[in-house]
């Protein structure tokens, strides 16, 4: 019987920056043109299979809705994350990354210190790169963060946001819980 490393990834970001058509782009569900929030929260399950090492990762996708009103800021919703993609709007960074970086990162880090996150800013398709995108991006990153630019209508770079996250979490527990995770594991996957 192959073991099964569960995983725990949340999607956190403002309404309406795209956490939903992100994960339906990566299941390969279909991308409604139609916006409708996600109220409280929605899970998704997906497996990869690693027949080398009989090892099963099963990542549990937990997309939380971005208003105020429908209490994303529940510690419930955090507990136990093992990983996060920290959404934003990449044609309204100024206010998507203030609010993901003051409210969601910071309450991720109480309920989930070990949790590995990166930023994606979704709607690649919808931006022309320009001076003032690049500066905002300066000024709010930092050397430590990490971001993925990406497109959930054309899929750029949405396979690899979520797999970047579950190979990351492989390589540091190959090392920090070799007992759960063998070597080699996040090369194989």
């Amino acid at each position: 019987m192959d073991d099964i490393i569960n995983l725990k990834l949340i999607v956190l970001g403002e309404g309406e920056v795209g956490k939903s058509s992100i994960i339906n782009a990566f299941m390969g569900e279909e991308i409604s043109e139609r916006y409708m929030p996600t109220i409280g929260s929605v899970t998704f399950r997906k497996e990869y299979t690693l027949k080398e090492i009989s090892k099963i990762i099963r990542l549990t996708i937990w997309d939380l809705g971005g208003q105020k009103s429908f209490n994303p800021y529940n510690p419930a919703y955090y507990a136990n994350a093992d990983l996060a993609l920290l959404v934003f709007d990449v044609t309204k960074p100024e206010i998507t990354l203030k609010n993901l970086k003051k409210e969601f990162e910071e309450k991720m880090s109480i309920s989930s210190e070990e949790c590995i996150s990166i930023f994606v800013g979704n709607k690649m398709d919808l931006l022309d790169v320009d001076k003032g995108f690049k500066n905002t991006l300066q000024d709010f990153f930092n050397n430590r963060d990490h971001f993925i630019l990406l497109s959930a209508k054309t899929g750029l770079n949405i396979k690899e946001s979520f797999e970047l996250l579950i190979f990351t979490y492989l390589q540091r527990a190959e090392l920090l819980a070799p007992e759960l995770v063998q070597e080699n594991s996040a090369k194989i996957f």
